[in-house]
Parts: structure tokens; sequence; C-alpha cells
């Protein structure tokens, strides 16, 4: 649980948040990279040295957060309604598009992502809706490491979603579902727990 984003935050509430001796609490255990304090971009009003405010600690967390921005784009498939809107890379095969921000996962030992994106694929009669999937996939993986990531206010949590590995360089997570993305661009929160 994060701590508050307002109001008054005490030393107690930021040893609870993340962590340490019951004796011998000081504000410098707590800098951003240090013993206690995750460097991820969630914490980064927190210092990693210097003069400390409290204040500073607002919505900080112990939780593992990786947090890229998903310049989308949109593009076709093989049949002309297929639509495909998000980030994939071009190393997954055909219809690929899209960027982001940042392509590896620190607190998963820098996993590269290839991609996050939706896809609404049609069948012959181009009217018959055959795939309507959320996708998220890495180098190759097992199925662990994440709880959860959030686009938009969209939760999909990795033990609902089909783990694949596509082959031996690739491994994915697949849920059925509308596309989360809502254009230009959006940021994508993946949580360790």
């Amino acid at each position: 649980m994060a701590l508050p984003t307002s109001g008054q935050i005490s030393l107690n509430d930021i040893k609870n948040e993340f962590g340490g001796s019951s004796s011998n609490i000081y504000i410098s255990n707590y800098y951003r990279g240090g013993s206690y304090v995750p460097n991820t971009s969630v914490n980064n009003s927190i210092p990693t040295s210097g003069t400390v405010y409290f204040s500073y600690y607002y919505g900080g967390t112990n939780q593992q957060v990786w947090s890229p921005t998903i310049n989308n784009a949109t593009w076709g498939g093989f049949k002309s309604n297929d639509t495909y809107t998000g980030y994939k890379s071009s190393v997954l095969g055909s219809y690929y598009g899209g960027s982001m921000s940042d392509y590896t996962i620190d607190f998963l030992s820098n996993l590269r992502v290839r991609g996050i994106w939706h896809q609404r694929l049609y069948a012959n009669d181009n009217t018959t809706v055959t795939s309507n999937k959320v996708f998220f996939v890495t180098d190759s993986t097992s199925n662990s490491g994440w709880y959860r990531f959030v686009i938009n206010g969209n939760s999909y949590y990795r033990t609902s979603m089909t783990f694949a590995a596509y082959n031996t360089n690739y491994s994915g997570w697949s849920i059925t579902g509308n596309s989360p993305f809502a254009g230009g661009s959006d940021v994508f929160y993946l949580y360790d727990s």
C-alpha cells in the first residue's frame, strides 16, 4: 500500500511502508535507492541524498512499479477490418507499430518488452470477430515476476491471463477484452505485487 498523496506523514508511516528496524529510525535510512526505498519512477520525488522533507514521500511505495509511456499506433492486419492498437515490435512478425519510452523492466532483471497491444481480428466474412484480446509480450521468461498491469484504469492480473511461450525467444500473456488504449499515448503501469 502506498503512502498518502497529501496530509501528514510520520517517520513511523515511512518505516511501515518501506520496512526497517523498529529502533534507531532515521529519515536518512530512507533515501531512494538505499536499503529500503526502491529506486523506481513512482518514488522519484524521494531524493537519493541530501535534505529530505516528509512531503517528498507523498505517494511513495515499497511496491516495484515500472511505468513507461506507450506511444500508440493503430494498424491493420491480414483482413481489411483487422485492427491492432498499442505497441508491437517488428521482431514479432508482420503487423506491428507504436513505440515505448522504455523497453526494459528494471525490477525483472531488465527483461525486454516486445509488445503491449490490443488486437481485433475477423473471420473470412470480415464481420465476425474471432479475436478481441489484449497482449503483453516479453523476451523469454517464466510465468512469474509481476502481479498486474494497468492501462487507463483497466487492470489485468497475471493469474487471470493465458501464458504462452511463443518460441525460445518470447513469452507472453493474453486475455479477451476490449482495447484499454485511449489513443495518442498511454502510461503502462506494471506492478510486482
